[in-house]
């Protein structure tokens, strides 16, 4: 049984610290894009068979229960997928 629970968002806000998307020569994109993009992909991947979005996750290690969820997980493959949107050029 866990004694504490804390969200994956909330844990990684306090352990990784460093690193971090680059927006310093394009600007963020704005929230309803992220939420575009996010239908988008998900849209993408709904003819893979197996392949799971907006997956509820979570787990639990030495009385702690992490929880969250994928953006997607590709039953195949065994590849959790974590989307992010990007305003710009990629090349």
């Amino acid at each position: 049984m866990s004694r504490y629970r804390v969200a994956v968002r909330t844990l990684c806000d306090f352990t990784a610290r460093q690193g971090d998307l680059d927006h310093r020569f394009t600007p963020a994109p704005s929230a309803q894009e992220g939420i575009e993009g996010h239908a988008l992909v998900a849209k993408r991947r709904e003819n893979i068979a197996g392949y799971l979005a907006e997956l509820p996750l979570s787990g639990e290690y030495q009385g702690l229960r992490v929880a969250g969820r994928a953006d997607g997980f590709d039953v195949a493959a065994n590849c959790v997928e974590e989307v992010k949107t990007h305003r710009g050029s990629l090349a």
